[in-house]
This record gives structure tokens, sequence and C-alpha cells, in this order.
């Protein structure tokens, strides 16, 4: 039995478990890619490229219907649930993992307008105010209503003093012609204002072609805050894929995925603001009235809490309608309810998801930006982390890469997509999804939809599978681990902020996202910290421009007594501690000491995370910004260092130096590196040592004389990208460079490095016959043992994959080999 082993020996055997699952991750952790069905469908394709996914370790996916689908194949017809049931079957038989899609197309609820077209009254309805000034004398106001519209109030108002809803004077239709009459007395200027509910002529975005936005054939969207329109939904949708496939549910099938559902719908009436029939006595159960209503539109004295109690009423009819009973569906069924909401700051509304997730497209954050840790949309992949944390949930996901191409729609360096894995895995998100993967690129419907696409017909495709066990290797650190930190950061249901925790983030301070609500529900607080699940916070930081209604702030008082430091960067009451800029905050809190790990010096770009699993300590340090970094992190804790490469799935020794308090351990960081490092309590294992010091480097030769098939017919000296020669301006493809050289060995070299200078995009280097390894972003450095150089006729050759997006936007982008190619020398010290 293992337990009965000596402690020592159960530490190894944990040890050796530990590494082994780590270089080695289960297949339960793949990336699950959104895979656009975009086309003329066939058994045979789905079956190709099922097991192209498999054999780069992508062992899941998201089956998405999507634009430029066959109308042979409509949607959720026979025909096209046949080809379903086969993928799904096909994906069994191999061990894989299926995620269902619940619309045709997006945003979700309206199966492809089924909903709507079943019934009529289920379609999208919202609230539209119009105005009308008064002459003076007798005004006759007879609104003309369309079919399906209802007026909700009518009123006139001094047009002097509209800042004020209680200066409207509510109008009664007169018996008879239903008309409203008004006498405007002389010397006021007056104006009719009336609130109609009606269609907002919304749409989704369908699969066949015609139903684009825009187009006549898009498909209307239904009013998902109507709960018998959801049920119609779920039963159109969810209930027509459990006929087909309810044999695979919780096995095969393991979630439904719902995508960003838009109340309105797209294309929308201007103006028009989300509402359904019978909404109007819950506003008034909320001790509001008819013509507060206006104040969504004017601006009033009272606007900012008549608009907060508008958001929070449709927050919760949203959750009730539409999320709850998706979430009870799946529940019953077996699966997952999973996919995201429509905003990167809905967190709350993730409550019923059994897999929270959100979605970063369209470069909302971005390496080249400050957008990173600004704005609305850096607090998407932390808050659905911390939504997890909360409730209990064991993965939580991310849509990522969608239209993040920059400079053309198919310029998407792995450059990037590096650094977006690494922005998302850093802040605790634990399951990819990568948008997308293209079933076809036919036509430019096809491929300048969204693009671009990282699967089978990206350039990189050969290269894939490098970053499908990078997923699966972090995703695996991150699942079944916990983040304990002490400090957390109020956020409220229609409020998460980012300005505030901008500095933590800079200053390596570990936080969670803590809902208000979870203040309001029972919870303990004892021992001077706040108990949620088997977190506990003894910190709780308040954000200057997070609005606190009456009885959160009664919750903050209740905590404050209780011993929990509230600190908040705003005037607040009494029992707060307030912190006026970002070093007063750091500094209170570097006063307190909650850190487990500290970074020396710090660094504004390098971000740190720490993890327990299976009883020991990582900590996850990732380089966000564009410089090296070298320096040391002290831990409070003992033992032998290791840094383990997620990328390179290597482990090695690190320098360090002991004290009382713990261990000062030296490391350095690469842009675009991502580490982690933990502590062998035992022993210290014969791994390779990684040095910090760059002094121990010198240039050891210039490779200056190239040859390169395809695109120079006799020997250069000078590199050039490939798109500056005739012919190849906006050619895509793999060019393969080679140089012949003689080395002199030096006194004391130690171990070589080749650095390749300026590369677009992918490297692939050989050396004598033997691979020497991949490069797919800058610095293009290989670690080149001596042994293999010999005194003359070295043969080094460089194949370069350049970006898919000169082909695919006509766009000559600098591709190829360009130098300047150098052998560094490590030398004996």
């Amino acid at each position: 039995m293992l337990r009965e082993l000596p402690p020592h020996i159960i530490e190894v055997s944990e040890m050796k478990e530990l590494r082994q699952a780590f270089i080695k991750p289960d297949d339960e952790f793949t990336p699950f890619p959104l895979w656009f069905w975009n086309d003329d469908v066939t058994a045979a394709e789905i079956e190709r490229q099922l097991f192209a996914f498999k054999e780069k370790g992508v062992t899941g996916f998201i089956l998405h219907p999507r634009m430029g689908l066959s109308k042979r194949l409509s949607y959720l017809s026979d025909s096209f649930m046949t080809l379903v049931q086969f993928a799904v079957e096909t994906a069994k038989r191999e061990g894989m993992q299926v995620i269902l899609y619940d619309e045709g197309m997006y945003p979700s609820g309206s199966a492809n307008g089924e909903v709507v077209r079943q019934n009529q009254s289920f379609a999208s309805k919202g609230i539209a105010y119009i105005e009308q000034n008064c002459k003076q004398g007798m005004n006759v106001l007879k609104p003309e209503l369309q079919e399906g519209e209802e007026l909700l109030f009518v009123g006139v108002i001094p047009q002097r003093i509209t800042n004020d809803v209680k200066n409207v004077s509510i109008l009664i239709p007169e018996e008879g012609d239903g008309a409203y009459r008004f006498n405007a007395s002389s010397g006021e200027e007056w104006m009719f204002v009336w609130i109609i509910e009606g269609y907002t002529q919304g749409t989704i975005r369908g699969v066949h072609p015609g139903e684009d936005d825009g187009e006549p054939g898009a498909p209307r969207s239904a009013d998902l805050l109507n709960p018998k329109a959801v049920q119609a939904f779920i039963s159109l949708t969810h209930e027509r894929y459990k006929a087909w496939l309810s044999d695979y549910f919780g096995k095969t099938v393991i979630a439904m995925f719902t995508d960003e559902p838009d109340i309105v719908g797209r294309q929308a009436k201007p103006g028009m603001k989300p509402w359904t029939s019978g909404l109007l006595s819950d506003w008034k159960a909320r001790g509001l009235k008819e013509r507060d209503l206006l104040s969504l539109w004017i601006e009033t004295k009272d606007c900012e809490k008549i608009r907060t109690a508008y958001s929070s009423l449709l927050h919760d009819q949203l959750q009730l309608s539409y999320y709850k009973q998706l979430s009870d569906w799946c529940e019953s069924n077996g699966i997952a309810l999973t996919g995201h909401p429509a905003e990167s700051d809905d967190m709350s509304l993730l409550d019923t998801f059994h897999i929270p997730g959100q979605d970063l497209v369209w470069r909302w954050v971005s390496p080249d930006k400050e957008n990173s840790l600004t704005g609305s949309h850096s607090v998407l992949g932390k808050s659905a982390a911390d939504a997890a944390r909360h409730r209990g949930r064991r993965r939580n996901l991310n849509e990522v890469l969608g239209a993040c191409g920059r400079n053309g729609s198919w310029h998407l360096p792995l450059d990037d997509v590096k650094w977006y894995l690494d922005w998302l895995f850093v802040r605790g998100v634990n399951m990819i999804v990568p948008h997308a993967f293209y079933y076809s690129i036919r036509g430019r419907e096809r491929s300048h939809e969204r693009p671009p696409d990282i699967g089978l017909h990206s350039g990189w495709w050969p290269f894939f599978g490098r970053f499908s066990q990078y997923i699966k290797r972090m995703s695996w650190l991150l699942t079944d681990s916990t983040n304990h930190v002490e400090i957390a950061v109020l956020c409220t249901d229609l409020h998460v902020p980012w300005k505030v925790v901008k500095p933590l983030y800079e200053n390596q301070v570990e936080f969670h996202y803590l809902e208000s609500s979870f203040l309001h529900e029972p919870f303990n607080v004892f021992d001077r910290h706040i108990h949620v699940r088997e977190h506990a916070y003894r910190v709780l930081i308040i954000d200057e421009d997070l609005p606190l209604s009456d009885s959160l702030i009664s919750s903050l008082h209740q905590v404050a007594d209780a011993g929990v430091l509230v600190l908040t960067r705003g005037d607040r009451r009494t029992w707060a501690r307030r912190a006026t800029t970002d070093s007063k905050l750091i500094e209170i809190l570097e006063e307190m000491r909650p850190q487990r790990a500290r970074l020396i010096p710090t660094n504004d770009h390098i971000r740190l995370a720490h993890v327990r699993k299976m009883g020991k300590t990582f900590f996850i340090v990732s380089n966000e910004g564009e410089s090296f970094y070298k320096g040391s992190i002290f831990i409070n804790e003992t033992g032998y260092p290791e840094a383990w490469s997620p990328w390179e799935g290597t482990m090695c020794r690190l320098e360090y130096q002991k004290s009382e308090e713990g261990t000062t351990i030296l490391f350095t960081l690469n842009r675009r590196e991502l580490v982690v490092i933990t502590m062998n309590p035992e022993q210290e294992l014969r791994l390779p040592l990684s040095y910090v010091s760059k002094e121990e480097w010198e240039t050891g030769r210039l490779l200056t004389s190239w040859s390169a098939d395809r695109i120079f017919n006799n020997e250069v000296t000078q590199l050039v990208s490939w798109t500056d020669i005739t012919g190849f301006q906006t050619w895509s493809g793999t060019v393969t460079y080679q140089t012949v050289f003689d080395w002199d060995p030096l006194p004391n070299e130690r171990e070589l490095l080749l650095d390749l200078g300026e590369v677009y995009e992918i490297a692939e280097v050989h050396l004598n016959g033997k691979k020497i390894g991949v490069g797919m972003w800058q610095p293009y450095i290989f670690t080149v043992n001596p042994m293999l150089l010999k005194q003359t006729s070295n043969r080094l050759t460089v194949s370069v994959t350049n970006s898919k997006a000169c082909e695919m936007d006509q766009i000559p982008f600098p591709s190829g080999l360009l130098g300047p190619v150098q052998i560094n020398v490590r030398k004996q010290v």
C-alpha cells in the first residue's frame, strides 16, 4: 500500500507521477476548436478531417454549423442530423469528445429563425421612446401602432425641466376615439412623450447563403426574456439533438455550447431597448413607475439609479428565462452547459454554467496595445476563472483567436497566438476553444468569414501538434488544482472593475474577483477572513467606480467589523481604509505580505500565479512584454527549485539561494515565454542546469553565404524578404535555406547557440542532418551540441514557412529568413 511507505518515498513517487502527467497529459485536456461546417459537408470529408485533428493531438471539437453550409443540408433536417450523428459516432470510435453548438450560427436562442417562424409572437421585443412638440392650445395625439405594438405610457412634460420625470403629466386616452388630448397653456413649451413596446426586427446570422446580416433571409431573433420562447428554442434544438444522439450524452457528447445570446438581436431597429411582454409588472414590483422608463433615454437626476435598476431587471430575467432553463435541461440530460454570454464582464450570468466561459475575439486585448490590462474586455479571462472557482466548477473555457488577425484579416502570427494562450493561462483559464477550424475555405465568402482558419488550411497546421500539447499541459496543471489567495476584488452583477487590478497585475499581486452576491448570501467570516468554499480572503478591495447599493454597504460594514481589511480607491465609509494611489495600494498590501511569492525586481509585464496540485505548489510566470527579463523570485518554501517548460515539455534545475524565510531562485524569461517553477522538497535531481548569466556568451561565427530553393538562383550574401522578389510578392509556402561552413572549435567552448535573427515566421532547423528544433516567434535561438559540428563542410538548413495571409489577403507581409544568422558560444567560467 502506498500510504504504508516511508514519507520520502511517497514524495518521490508523487513528483514522478506529476512529471509524467505534465509531460504527457490526458486527452481530456485537449483544445476544443470550433469546427465550422460551412460547405457541402460529406461523411468522407468529416472522417478525413477528424483523423487529421487527432493526428495533431486535437481530440475534442465543437460542431458549429456556419455560414456557407449547403442548402442541401437544411439546419436540423434529417440530412444534416445524419452527418452530425456520423461525426459523433466517428468521434466515439476515435476516443474523441464532442460539444454540440445550440444555434444555426449566432447569436444563440432562435434555432436559425425557426422559433419565430413557428410563432411570430416569439420574436425579439423591445421598447422605444418617441417625443413630439406640442403647440399652443389643444393638442391631440393618436400614435399609430404597428402590428404587435403596445403603448406602455403617454405623457407630457415641460421642455425646460425634462431632467426630472416627476414633472411628467400622465395622459389617459379618451373614450371613443382613444386619442390623448392636452391643452398647452401659453408661456410654457410642452412636448408629448410616449413609450411603445414592440418587435425589434432583430435577426441573427444564419448558416445558409442569403442569411447573413442585412440579407433578406437573415433569420429573426427570438425573445429570450420570454420563458415560452426559450422553451420553444429548447424543443426545436436541444430535443432534436437528443432524439438523434442521446446514447452519446455524458460520454462522447459532454456539453452544449450557447453563444452570446442577444436580447434585441442583430440589426435591430435603432433606439430600441430590450424588453418583453409582462415585464412592466416586474418593473413596478421593484418600486418603479412607467414614467421612470423615460430616464433610459432622457438625462434626469435619477437616471443612473433607474438605469441600474433596468439593467438589473434584464440581468435577472435573462438568467431565469434563458440560462437557467438551458442549464436545467443540460443537467437533466447528463451534459454540461457551456459557452459564454454577450459581454466580457457578464460574470454573474455564468452562475448556471457548468463550464463557465468567455470570448476573446477581435483583438479586444492584444500584445501590441495597452488593452491587455485596461477596459472591460481585460477582465474576461480572470472573471470566468474566478466564477468557476467560487461555484466549485472544475473547468472554465475561453473562445479565443477569432478575427484576431493584425494588419490583414488572415495575418495572425504564431507570436500572437502564444501571447493569447499565455494571457489566458496565467489568469486561470483551463479549457481552450480555438476559433476556428474551417471545414472549407472555398470562395471568399468562406475564407474571409471571421478569419483566419487556424486549422487544416493554415500555413502552420503541420506544427499544430506543439500547440495541442502545450494547451494540454497547462490545462492539466490548472485543473483539479487550487489557487489560494488572500486578496479579493469586489464586483457586482453589472460591473467587474479593471482599473484597480491593473497595479496588482503589474506588481505580481494575485487576487480573485469576488461577486457581491456572495456577501448577500449566508457566509462565514471568522479569523478575520471572508470564506467562500475553500477560499479565504483577508483583504477586500473596492474600485472607486463600483456602485454600491444600500444592502451591499450594510454587508461590507459587517465584513469590516469582523476584521477583514476593506481597501478602497474612492471616498467610502469610515469602515474602509483608503488607498489614494496605485503605489499606496501596493504599499499597504506589501505590509501585510499576503503573497506566497515575490519577483525581484518587479516588472510591469511579468504576470505571476500559483496553484496547488497533488500537495505541491507550482508558480506560473509569464512574460507579456517584449523584453528579456532577468531576475529572481523569492518563494516562502524550501526545497530544490525546478523549471518546467510546458512548451518544450522539458525540465531543468534553477540556481538558488536559501535563507530562513525561504528560497530566492534565479531565472530568466524571454518574450512569449511562460515557465512553471516548483520546489522538489526531497532531492535535487540530475536535471540540466539553467544558467541566467548572458555575459557568458560571445559571438563565434556569422553565417553570411546562403542558397535557397525557389527564390534564389545563385548563392547570396544578403538575405531579404521573398515578398520583395518578383513573382513571390503574395506567395505563401515553405522555402528551404542552406549554408555550408567550417568550424574551428574555440577553447573551453561549452555550448553553442544558433541565433537566426529575424524570421517570418516558422523556422525548422537541421544541422548536418540532425533536427535542432522549430522556432515560431522571436527570439529564434536554438541550443546546439558542439559535438554535432565538424571542422569542415557543416551543412545548416533552415526551412521557413511564411504567413498564409500573403496568399489569402494578397498582401506582401515580410517572409523568410532575414537574419543575421550567427553561432554564439558559451564558454567555461
